[in-house]
């Protein structure tokens, strides 16, 4: 019973406990800020792999510069896409 209380507190998220608030949000976080401080770096090697194209295994194992510099095409792509859509949406 012990290793089951521990494995409710490590991932709460998982077995049953509140997306809304967990242990470990403080005082007005909410869950993209969470998301962000626990998975942010698997979020940024996934969106990475996807672009290249490869595993993940392989996205952890690519020069620091050129992850960074997918990173940063990534965002950019992103606020572009997000701009043309505000743009479509304020035309309609």
């Amino acid at each position: 019973m012990q290793s089951i209380r521990e494995l409710d507190k490590l991932f709460p998220i998982l077995f049953g406990a509140g997306v809304e608030r967990s242990d470990d949000q403080g005082p007005g976080d909410n869950i993209e800020e969470v998301f962000q401080r626990h998975y942010g770096w698997t979020y940024s090697a996934v969106l990475v792999a996807e672009h290249e194209r490869i595993t993940l295994d392989q996205a952890y194992e690519l020069p620091v510069l050129q992850f960074i510099n997918d990173l940063a095409y990534l965002k950019m792509k992103g606020k572009m896409e997000k701009a043309q859509f505000d743009k479509l949406k304020k035309n309609r």
